[in-house]
C-alpha cells in the first residue's frame, strides 16, 4: 500500500483540473492506496465526493500542521501547490510528477525546479512544446491527454441549474429557440 499525495489549487467545483484529480484519486483509492489531496480551496458537492473516498486532506491556505512529510509519489497540477508542498512544507517523495493540463495558463507552468523533478506531464503536444521551451528536456515529458470517464458526463449534468426557457443548447452551440 503506497502513500500518494496529489495536488490541485483549488478543489471546490465540477471543473476540468478538478476532475481529472478526482478521477486519479478515485482510481488510487479503489487500488488500495493511502490518498492525501493538498489543496488551497476545497468545498461544495466535490468535497463531499472526495471525502466519501476517505482521502486526507492538506489545506494549504491554512498554516502547516503536522502531517506525513514523505510519500511515495507525488502527483500533482499547479506550480503553486509544489512551492507550497515541496519549499513551504519541505515535503518530500520517491517520485515527482507535474502535469501541467494547459500551454496558457500561469498556474500550469512548471515550478522552476521542474528538471529535478521525476517527470511532467503535458496534456497535449502543443502544452509539451511549450514546456520543451522552458528548457525541460523532450525525454522528461510525456504527452497524456486530460479525459474523464462518461460518468461524469451524466453527474455534471445532473448538477446543473436548470437553462432558461429561452435557450436551447446542443453539444457545440447555444442558440436561441
Amino acid at each position: 500500500m503506497s502513500r500518494i499525495l496529489l495536488s490541485n489549487n483549488t478543489l471546490a467545483q465540477y471543473a476540468g483540473s478538478e476532475l481529472v484529480t478526482y478521477e486519479i484519486a478515485q482510481h488510487l483509492v479503489e487500488s488500495g492506496h493511502v490518498v492525501t489531496v493538498a489543496t488551497f480551496a476545497s468545498g461544495g458537492d466535490i468535497r463531499q465526493d472526495f471525502d466519501a473516498l476517505g482521502v486526507q486532506w492538506i489545506d494549504l491556505s491554512a498554516p502547516p500542521a503536522p502531517v506525513e512529510t514523505h510519500f511515495d509519489l507525488y502527483w500533482g497540477h499547479h506550480s503553486s501547490c509544489f512551492d507550497s508542498l515541496l519549499i513551504g512544507r519541505n515535503l518530500s517523495a520517491d517520485r515527482i510528477v507535474f502535469s501541467s493540463l494547459s500551454p496558457y495558463e500561469p498556474l500550469e507552468c512548471p515550478p522552476l525546479y521542474a528538471d529535478s523533478l521525476t517527470h511532467v506531464l503535458a496534456n497535449s503536444h502543443e502544452t509539451r512544446e511549450v514546456i520543451e521551451g522552458y528548457g525541460i528536456p523532450a525525454g522528461s515529458i510525456t504527452v497524456m491527454p486530460n479525459c474523464i470517464t462518461r460518468e461524469w458526463e451524466s453527474h455534471g449534468l445532473r448538477r446543473l441549474p436548470a437553462a432558461p426557457g429561452s435557450w436551447r443548447s446542443s453539444p457545440t452551440t447555444c442558440r436561441r429557440r
